[in-house]
């Protein structure tokens, strides 16, 4: 029987250990794809799975800056992705790719002793613009801002974009390393 959790949400779960964008698994000791169903040997959720849903990088933003759940940049980011990114399949390896992602970076973030600098680089130089876009109605140039953001991340973070593996990614990966980031962190 499996739980209804994701491997990404057990603590088992070697964040920092990835080998073909798989992580490695300390109970099982090999290494699992972080979006498979978790098994019930030896799980043990994370304290962070219930309430990060699946919006890592702004919920992560919004608990280092004192924000709560269910405050309008987060509802504003959840409905764009519930209710646009979701219903168009264009999005959907970007989704798969941001589930491995988000929460590497989200632990980062956390254990970052700057990471009040970070996510007010973030709110500021970022999400605050997705949001806007997402006001006017612009949600290509939303979707953009925020592959921006967590490239970005991975960049500062040292985070390889080779465990990215989807088509979609994988063209942007090539434009990642021959153009200069945004360089705001």
């Amino acid at each position: 029987m499996s739980y209804p959790w994701e491997c990404r949400d057990c603590f088992y779960l070697d964040t920092n250990d990835v080998k073909w964008g798989d992580m490695y698994c300390k109970a099982k000791r090999r290494y699992v794809d972080p979006c498979s169903t978790s098994c019930s040997n030896d799980f043990k959720k994370t304290k962070e799975a219930e309430s990060r849903g699946t919006c890592y990088l702004t919920t992560c933003m919004c608990n280092i800056l004192g924000k709560k759940d269910n405050c309008n940049t987060l509802n504003t980011l959840r409905d764009f992705r519930d209710n646009y990114m979701k219903k168009d399949e264009k999005y959907n390896a970007i989704l798969d790719d941001y589930k491995v992602v988000g929460p590497m970076i989200s632990d980062k973030i956390i254990d970052d002793e700057n990471s009040y600098e970070v996510a007010t680089i973030m709110k500021n130089n970022y999400i605050d613009e997705a949001i806007e876009f997402i006001s006017l109605g612009n949600y290509q140039d939303a979707v953009s801002i925020y592959i921006d953001m967590t490239v970005d991340l991975m960049d500062y973070y040292d985070i390889d974009t080779d465990i990215l593996r989807t088509n979609e990614y994988g063209l942007y990966k090539e434009e990642i390393k021959t153009r200069k980031r945004m360089g705001s962190f």
